[in-house]
């Protein structure tokens, strides 16, 4: 159930067996043209072409970053963030510009030449690329952007990863035991040795493997590890995955550490994947999405907290 560790050896070819359904991209330009309605698809599968807006606009269904939200903080936080969009940031249109230029796939880029966002036009600027469903870049970001790239191309384990692939593949598929329809959308899917490859990129404030580490824990990295890889062997692509964490820093020289989680963290995501799940499907049946915010909480410290005390007072 958990992968072992993947030898990295340069892939030759990839074949993921299963059935992955292309959809006509022309279709939803002419959706996002006004011309037709778009629409999700209507059954289970593993989807080429689906765009990320139309992906994000699934209200029926649980994501990985959804089953997070539910546990982590209240079903309410997470039918709210279901229905509300969030507002466009700067740092979200760097990421997915980082990740633009690493897949080859994704929205356009629209470059800026100005040197902030401070002024009128600037931000006139922006909010049109966004209307035109673009990513709004300042020029020096596009050019960071661009070298990062370069960098994951150049790096002797994420350059081969990269080399031969598929990007943004998006899946739906039911729960057996809740009957609850769940959704992924995979960064790349590529083959090493045989062994289907999930292969994840983020970027990061921080660099390396102890700052990825903490990120795991803070973002609930360990949780998105399970749920894609019982959502490819749900949907019959894969019997035994193997998932890959590609990190890098958005500083110069943008380092790129390569992570994979052990089998004890990824059983825990998986134990609270299944109590999301279920959440999910009760709040769906009862209509209700409520929190907890209605009781008084004794709340204890971190237990970094207690150790730093007493090995101050010892």
């Amino acid at each position: 159930m958990i992968p072992v560790s993947v030898d990295l050896a340069i892939p030759e070819r990839l074949a993921v067996t299963g059935q992955v359904v292309e959809v006509m991209a022309a279709v939803h330009q002419q959706s996002l043209a006004g011309h037709i309605p778009p629409a999700l698809p209507d059954a289970p599968g593993l989807y080429a072409g689906i765009p990320d807006s139309l992906y994000h606009s699934d209200t029926s269904s649980l994501s990985s970053s959804g089953a997070r939200t539910l546990v982590m903080r209240s079903p309410r936080e997470f039918r709210y963030a279901q229905l509300h969009a969030p507002a466009a940031k700067p740092e979200f249109d760097f990421g997915h510009a980082a990740h633009r230029y690493v897949l080859g796939v994704g929205a356009d880029i629209a470059v800026i030449d100005k040197p902030d966002w401070k002024t009128g036009e600037a931000q006139r600027r922006r909010r049109e690329a966004h209307s035109a469903g673009l990513i709004p870049l300042l020029a020096h970001e596009d050019a960071q952007a661009q070298q990062m790239a370069r960098k994951v191309r150049e790096h002797p384990v994420t350059g081969p990863l990269f080399e031969v692939g598929q990007a943004e593949l998006s899946g739906w598929w039911r729960d057996p035991e809740t009957g609850a329809m769940l959704r992924l959308r995979t960064d790349w899917l590529t083959e090493i040795n045989g062994r289907l490859v999930v292969v994840d990129y983020k970027t990061s404030k921080d660099s390396g493997h102890r700052a990825f580490a903490s990120a795991a824990a803070s973002f609930g990295y360990y949780m998105q590890h399970p749920f894609y890889i019982e959502g490819l062997r749900a949907l019959g692509i894969d019997d035994h995955p193997a998932f890959l964490f590609v990190t890098q820093s958005k500083t110069p020289p943008y380092l790129v550490t390569v992570c994979e989680l052990p089998a004890e963290d990824v059983a825990l995501g998986h134990a609270l994947n299944r109590h999301a799940i279920r959440l999910f499907a009760a709040c769906q049946a009862s209509g209700e999405w409520g929190d907890d915010s209605d009781r008084i909480h004794t709340v204890a410290l971190p237990a970094w907290v207690r150790y730093q005390a007493e090995e101050i007072l010892s």
